[in-house]
């Protein structure tokens, strides 16, 4: 379906291309890059989601201790301010509902205060998973994936991430307390 469809193909297919600046032999680089502008002399903080990082830490230096605000980002990045400062070429797409990083999302509308409460729930999840059973490992590898700090996220705060989150920690935490039934009888 993706190879009939020009702008699909274009936006899935030869932009993560671009994106990711992936070398393969079949693939014409030049024509995809001549399409999205040149990668050369671009770094990760030229990317859409380089700028977006870039302004959730702008936006995280100014409001250190509680954040901007609980779903702020989207309204606080539109400040001169943030546009003045950012290094990213692509400063105009600075905007967005949410920063896509877990962790700059947490720091820039909740401070370090949210980040600690939230380093302590995740420290009592691991400490309830890894100590109780050897049977959930496919659940702590979800877990581990999800709060991988590398890789770019969904918006913490919204239905479907906190869902599937919650979702797993509970079916972890139903595996665990059912395991200690087992071990004690």
């Amino acid at each position: 379906m993706i190879s009939y469809d020009d702008s699909i193909k274009k936006r899935m297919v030869n932009y993560t291309i671009f994106q990711l600046n992936i070398n393969l032999p079949f693939i014409d680089k030049d024509k995809i890059n001549e399409s999205f502008g040149s990668k050369k002399d671009k770094s990760f903080i030229d990317s859409p989601y380089g700028s977006h990082y870039e302004t959730a830490y702008n936006i995280f230096i100014d409001y250190k201790i509680f954040g901007a605000g609980y779903k702020q980002f989207r309204q606080i990045c539109s400040d001169e301010k943030y546009y003045i400062e950012a290094k990213s070429l692509l400063k105009e797409n600075r905007c967005s509902t949410h920063p896509h990083n877990l962790y700059l999302e947490i720091l820039s509308e909740i401070g370090i205060i949210g980040f600690f409460i939230l380093l302590c729930c995740i420290y009592f999840i691991f400490e309830n998973i890894f100590d109780k059973s050897v049977r959930n490992k496919y659940i702590i590898i979800q877990i581990l994936i999800y709060f991988f700090p590398l890789i770019s996220t969904g918006s913490f705060f919204t239905n479907k991430n906190l869902i599937y989150l919650f979702f797993v920690i509970s079916v972890s935490l139903i595996i665990n307390k059912k395991n200690i039934k087992i071990f004690n009888n």
